[in-house]
């Protein structure tokens, strides 16, 4: 669980997915992470603060997107977006910009 406290990946929306051709579904599916396996995955490692910031959204929203990761995940929850600096002072940007 160590290496998931610094994890990098694309995250994607499950129910957006769904809406995709099957190739579409075992390509991203195979490469990237859904909504619902980063919840279960943030939950198991306990971030201090899990930080979205490659979001491959498709025909989802972003209050849909996060409401899917809340779902599972009870955790300080961010979405970066282009411009917003991250500091090891995050505090200030989250509360800006809380979800």
């Amino acid at each position: 669980m160590q290496w998931l406290r610094r994890a990098d990946s694309r995250v994607y929306s499950a129910a957006a997915l769904a809406k995709r051709t099957p190739d579409w579904q075992k390509y991203h599916s195979s490469y990237h992470t859904s909504s619902t396996e980063l919840a279960d995955l943030a939950t198991k490692a306990k971030p201090k603060l899990l930080i979205l910031y490659h979001q491959l959204m498709w025909s989802s929203t972003e209050p849909q997107l996060l409401e899917e990761i809340r779902r599972g995940y009870r955790g300080q929850l961010f979405r970066a977006r282009f411009g917003i600096f991250i500091s090891s002072r995050y505090n200030l940007a989250i509360n800006k910009a809380r979800y």
